[in-house]
This record gives structure tokens, sequence and C-alpha cells, in this order.
């Protein structure tokens, strides 16, 4: 009977030299955290610098004792080699050692807050033993005291009106070893410019939409009081004239900031057209007022002479004529207007007379 030769396949290694380090440049020595595992258990430690390992370098998880040269240099890389009697190719790898000072405190991120705050919740944080205390690059305060490490910190109106402030975090007792301090900036975000659109004018029973301009765009909306408006969280609401009523726009935005402004809507009256007018200068009766016509701002206005010339023509009445046709004052006497509201096929026609 023939010999028969068993042949077992062995799993390659694998090899871990651990995680990069940042170690104070005052340690004597660093604690390595190699592993083997797989098809091997042994491997040798090497570095790229000058110093040594303890108790060998085929300890696994030895001691690096760093070489003021790899403190000079600023960082080491070590290399950790599997080693194996089974014939099995040997894997590396490796891992990077850092020396410098390390961060004692963390003052945490930066944060934008709206100007008209009256506290900004801060989170920082130690790392090493002992306590820590806040200051400031301004003129706030902190709550209840600067030791604490989640004070709140109260904006000064000279802090606001700067738009910025630094806010420092300083360990109690770092030592050699460590960073003391670490920074971060409060940022002070004015609120919205906001223009609720001023006086609008609506005829009695119709509706009129209203049109704020606001400098952003991610703001909420309210208008008060909640009375003849479609939606008083809309942007544009609309609105229904019954009487004559100011609406406050309140805009928030999405860090808190509050504006405001009004909007006046004056039901306007029935038309009356003057049938005279005097504009002599003397602040008198100078111009041709046309009572309630402002509300149709598509009316059309158009005067002619007695020749059928037309001497004044404008689309709405935002400005009552005043006698003029090209900064020219236009002679005493008689002028014929045809008034267009472009609202209910309604077109009211007559004469002024102009009298100095």
């Amino acid at each position: 009977m023939p010999a028969t030769t068993v042949v077992g396949e062995i799993d390659p290694p694998i090899v871990s030299a651990g995680p990069d380090q940042l170690v104070c440049i005052a340690d004597p020595s660093i604690f390595l955290k190699g592993s083997v595992t797989g098809g091997a258990s042994t491997g040798i430690w090497t570095t790229a610098g000058t110093g040594s390992f303890s108790p060998s370098a085929t300890t696994i998880n030895a001691q690096y004792l760093p070489s003021n040269a790899d403190k000079i240099a600023g960082s080491v890389i070590l290399t950790l080699t599997s080693t194996n009697i089974n014939n099995c190719s040997q894997l590396s790898s490796t891992m990077t050692v850092t020396f410098g000072p390390l961060p004692a405190v963390s003052a945490g991120v930066d944060q934008q807050v709206c100007s008209q705050t009256t506290g900004v919740q801060l989170a920082g944080s130690i790392i090493i033993a002992g306590g820590g205390t806040w200051s400031t690059s301004g003129t706030g305060t902190f709550s209840p005291s600067a030791n604490q490490l989640n004070a709140t910190y109260v904006p000064s109106a000279a802090d606001a009106q700067s738009g910025l402030v630094t806010l420092t975090l300083t360990a109690s007792n770092p030592g050699v070893c460590y960073i003391p301090s670490d920074n971060m900036t409060v940022k002070f975000i004015p609120p919205p410019i906001v223009s609720a659109g001023g006086t609008r004018y609506v005829l009695k029973g119709n509706t009129i939409t209203l049109m704020p301009s606001v400098s952003e765009d991610n703001v909420q909306y309210l208008w008060t009081p909640n009375v003849d408006i479609n939606d008083p969280t809309a942007k544009n609401p609309v609105i229904t004239g019954d009487i004559n009523r100011t609406y406050t726009l309140t805009v928030t935005d999405v860090r808190g900031c509050i504006a405001q402004d009004t909007a006046r809507v004056i039901v306007s009256p029935p038309i009356v057209i003057d049938n005279t007018f005097t504009p002599n200068g003397d602040g008198i009766n100078d111009y041709w007022n046309i009572t309630g016509l402002i509300a149709y701002i598509n009316a059309t206005v158009d005067i002619f002479d007695r020749y059928g010339q037309k001497v004044f023509h404008s689309i709405g009445y935002p400005k009552p004529w005043d006698g003029t046709i090209g900064n020219k004052r236009l002679p005493v006497g008689v002028y014929y207007y045809v008034i267009n509201t472009n609202y209910n096929g309604q077109v009211l026609s007559g004469y002024v007379t102009i009298i100095r």
C-alpha cells in the first residue's frame, strides 16, 4: 500500500503595528500595541530613527525609547514585521509616533449666534487633571463663573456691535507636555432687515397682497392681527379691505433673531375730484387732488387743453398734478380730464380749472 502524505494549509500572518500615537516630547518611552496573529505569533520591531526597544525588538508589546534625534525630527516611523518557523511570507505594518505637546483643553466648536442673544452656552472640556478658566477678548461676562466649563457667556453690547469675540479656555496646571489653552469664536449675526411694505391702499371689499422685503430667505413670518388676512404666516398674505388697519410683521431667522416692521392698509374712500386748484406756490391748493384714486393703481389719468393737446398722463396717481407740462407752468383756464380706473369699466371725465 503506497504511503500517504498529508499537506496542511497554514494561514498567512496578520500583522498590526497599532494606532499612530501623539506623545509628549518629554516622555522617556512609548508603550507599543502591536499584534501578530494568523499563521504566525512572533515579530520584530524596527525603527526609521535611532531609538531602541525595551526589553527587546522581538517583544510584541515592547516600549520604544526615543532618541534625542527622533524628538528633534518631530516623528518616527516604527515597523512590526512577522517572523515564523513555517516559512510563510513575512508581512509588515507601520505606525507613526509624533512628538509634541498635547492639548490640555478643548474650548468647543465656533458658534454663530443672534446679536440679540443674552447668553451663549459653552461646552468646554478638560483633557488632563485639574480645572480650567474662561477668558474673553471682549467685555462680556461668564455665568455662573469663568471656572465653569459649561458656563454661559453673557455678551456685552460692545461684543455684539463688534460682531466677533474670541473665548479662551486655559487649563489650571497644564505642565510641560500640554498646550495650556484653546480658543473658540462667537460670531454675532444681526437680525434680518425687514420692510413690511409701508402704506398700501385697497378698495372696500376688495383684496390686496402685501409685499414685504426681507434680507434673508430662511425665516419665519407672522402677521398680526389675524384679521381680514388669509394666512398670517405667509410672506405675501392677501388682505381684504374692510377698515383701515396696521399690520405688524414679525420675522424670525434660524438663529432666533427677531425683526419687525408695520404695513398700513388704508381702505380708500370714494373718488372725489376737485374741479379747481391754484398752483401759485403759496402752499395752499397747489395740486389737483383726487381723493380715493390712489387705491386704483392701474388707473390712467389724462388731461387735455381746449385744443385737445395732452398736457398730463400718469398710470395710477401717486403724485398729484401741479399744473405744469415739462416743468413749464400752464396758463390759467379750463382743462379736460379722462380717468379710466380700469376697474369694472369705470371711466370718469370732466373739467378742471387752473386759477392763479
